[in-house]
C-alpha cells in the first residue's frame, strides 16, 4: 500500500496473445504523468510519491499494438494520512472486451 511521503512503483503488465509492445500512459488523480513509458517485456513501471494522504486514483493506459487491443484501468489507493510505512500491495486487473483485433489484452496495474 502506497505511503505518504514514501516513493511507490507502479507497474502495468500487458497479457495475452504473445508478448505486447506499445506503451503505457500513467496518470494520478485525472493528470496525466510525465510521457508514456515504454514496455520491457511486457510490462512497464512508474514511480510517484503522495505528498497529500486520502484516496488517490492511479491508472494506467495501454496504447495497444498490432495484435493487442488498448485497455486502461484505474485502482484507488488509500494513502495514510501519517509518514511510514503500511505493508501489502495492490493490484487490479483490467480485461479488454472490445475491437477486431486477434487478441484481447489484460492490464494488470500493482505497486510495490
Amino acid at each position: 500500500m502506497p505511503s505518504k511521503g514514501e516513493t511507490d512503483t507502479f507497474t502495468a503488465a500487458v497479457t495475452g496473445g504473445g508478448m505486447a509492445s506499445g506503451a503505457v500512459q500513467f496518470g494520478v488523480d485525472g493528470t496525466a504523468s510525465g510521457s508514456p513509458v515504454s514496455l520491457n517485456n511486457g510490462s512497464a513501471q512508474f514511480v510517484t510519491s503522495f505528498a497529500i494522504g486520502g484516496n488517490h486514483s492511479v491508472t494506467a493506459a495501454y496504447s495497444g499494438d498490432a495484435t493487442h487491443e488498448g485497455s486502461s484501468g484505474v485502482a484507488v489507493v488509500a494513502v495514510p494520512y501519517t509518514t511510514g510505512s503500511v505493508p501489502g500491495n495492490y493490484a487490479v486487473t483490467i480485461t479488454a472486451t472490445s475491437g477486431t483485433l486477434t487478441h484481447s489484452s489484460v492490464l494488470t496495474l500493482m505497486v510495490n
